[in-house]
C-alpha cells in the first residue's frame, strides 16, 4: 500500500526505499519548499533561482520522472502539491516507525505481529455487525423546539454494556418513550453515503475509541452545535491518524487556512475517490465543476488503493458558534473573534430538513441524511460544497473509520 502510493507520487523507490525514508528527510525537504515559496513571491520571480532550489527539493526527495526532465516547481499550484506530498509521506514515516518499534513482552507467549502493530496505535476498533441490534443510536424527536411543544425525555434508561460495543463509548444514554425511534450507526451511515451521488460501497464500519480523546474532547462540552462529520485521507495515512489522532500540521494551509477541514458528505467521498487523481472536470481537490484553487491542506493528493478502495473518518465535531464566509481566506490560523469555528458555505449542501438528531455521550448531535440541494442564499459563493473547519485539535473526536469501495 504505502510502495503503491509512493511510486504514484513519482517518487523514487531505488533511492528512497520505504526502509530509508527519515523524519529529517521530510523535515529537509520542507525547509526547501519554504525557500521556493519565498522565491515565488518575489517580483518577478527568479527563474534561476527556482531552477536551483527545485534541483535542491529533488535531491533531498528523490523523484522518478522516466526520461523527462524533472519539472522547476515555479507556481504556486505545483508547490501546494509537493507540500501535501510531503504530509502523506510524514504519515508513511510514522506507520513505518510504529511498524519497527520493539515492544517488550511481559508474558513469555509471543504476540502474534498484527496485535502487536494494533497495540502500538493506542486505540480501540470494533467492527460494526450490520444486522446486529445492539448497535443502536437513539435518534432526539425532530418536533417544534419552541415553548411547551419542546421535546423532553420522559424517562432514562440503563441499556447494557456490550464489551467493545457502541454503548461502551456512549455510557448512560437519555431514552425518550414511547415516541423514541432508534436506527442502528450503519443504517445512518449508509444513508450518509447513498445521498452522495456518488457509486459507492460500504465495506466495513469501525467504531474508534481513542486513548485520552474523550476527556480532551471533553473541554468543549459547552460548545452546543455539533455535527458527524466526513474526514478523509490518502489510505497511507490511517495509521498515523489513528496513532495521533486529526491534527494542524504547522507548515499545511489551504483555501481557508491552517485548520482540519471537514465536509457532511460528497465533498469528502470526491476527495478520497480516484477523481483526485486529476480526471477530467476535477480541480486539484477533487471538487466537480470549481475552477482550479489551491489543494487541499491535508493529504489528498491520493485517496485508495490499486483495487479502489478508501477510507473516510467519521468525527464529532464540536462547532459552537460558526462564523459563514462565502470566499477564500486562506489566512486563518483561527475562528474570528466570537466564533468557535468556520463554515465554508457552499452552494450545494445535504438537504437540512432531513438532518436527524442523534445523542453521544449525552450531547445532541446532528447527522446529515439528505439529498445535496441548491441552497439560494449561497449561490455565489466561491465554494462547490460547504466545508466546516476548526482551529483546534481537541475540538473533534473520531467515531467512526469507514471502508468504502468506489
Amino acid at each position: 500500500m504505502f510502495q503503491d502510493t509512493m511510486q504514484t507520487m513519482n517518487i523514487d523507490m531505488k533511492k528512497m526505499p520505504l526502509g530509508k525514508l527519515s523524519e529529517q528527510q521530510i523535515e529537509r525537504g520542507s525547509e526547501v519548499l519554504k525557500e521556493l515559496e519565498a522565491a515565488l513571491q518575489e517580483q518577478p520571480p527568479q527563474a534561476a533561482r527556482l531552477e536551483d532550489l527545485s534541483s535542491r527539493f529533488y535531491t533531498i526527495i528523490p523523484h522518478n520522472f522516466g526520461r523527462a526532465r524533472p519539472p522547476p516547481i515555479n507556481s504556486p499550484d505545483l508547490l501546494r502539491a509537493k507540500k501535501d506530498m510531503l504530509l502523506v509521506l510524514a504519515d508513511i514515516e510514522v506507520a513505518q516507525s510504529l511498524q519497527s518499534q520493539k515492544v517488550k513482552e511481559e508474558e513469555e507467549e509471543v504476540v502474534h505481529p498484527l496485535d502487536q502493530d494494533y497495540a502500538l496505535l493506542c486505540c480501540q476498533l470494533s467492527l460494526l455487525d450490520p444486522a446486529s441490534r445492539e448497535y443502536q443510536v437513539p435518534l432526539v424527536p425532530r418536533y417544534p423546539m419552541t415553548g411547551s411543544n419542546r421535546a423532553r425525555p420522559a424517562g432514562t434508561l440503563k441499556v447494557p454494556t456490550a464489551p467493545g460495543g457502541l454503548w461502551a463509548l456512549l455510557g448512560w444514554l437519555p431514552v425518550v418513550t414511547p415516541p423514541l425511534s432508534c436506527l442502528p450507526p450503519w443504517q445512518l451511515i449508509q444513508n450518509d453515503v447513498t445521498q452522495t451521488g456518488h457509486k459507492l460501497h460500504i465495506l466495513n464500519i469501525w467504531q474508534v475509541a481513542r486513548d485520552g480523546e474523550d476527556e480532551r474532547f471533553e473541554a468543549h462540552d459547552l460548545l452546543e452545535h455539533r455535527r458527524l462529520l466526513w474526514h478523509s485521507t490518502n489510505v497511507a495515512g490511517v495509521a498515523a491518524i489513528l496513532k495521533n489522532g486529526l491534527r494542524i500540521v504547522p507548515h499545511s494551509g489551504g483555501h481557508v487556512g491552517k485548520g482540519i477541514y471537514f465536509a457532511s458528505n460528497s465533498k469528502s467521498a470526491c476527495y478520497a475517490s480516484p477523481a483526485v487523481l486529476g480526471w477530467p472536470g476535477h480541480d486539484q481537490m477533487g471538487t466537480p465543476g470549481l475552477v482550479p484553487s489551491s489543494p487541499s491542506p491535508y493529504p489528498m493528493a491520493v485517496g485508495c488503493t490499486s483495487k479502489k478502495v478508501g477510507i473516510m473518518f467519521l468525527v464529532g465535531v464540536a462547532l459552537g458558534k460558526p462564523c459563514r464566509i462565502t470566499c477564500d481566506d486562506p489566512t486563518l490560523s483561527q475562528p474570528p473573534a466570537y466564533y468557535n469555528s468556520v463554515l465554508a458555505c457552499g452552494q450545494t449542501e445535504p438537504d437540512p430538513a432531513q438532518d436527524e438528531e442523534v445523542l453521544l455521550d449525552g450531547k445532541k448531535v446532528l447527522v446529515c441524511q439528505g439529498k445535496p440541494i441548491p441552497m439560494p442564499t449561497y449561490k455565489d459563493s466561491s465554494f462547490s460544497q460547504s466545508e466546516y473547519l476548526i482551529y483546534q485539535e481537541s475540538q473533534c473526536q473520531i467515531c467512526y473509520l469507514v471502508q468504502l469501495r468506489f
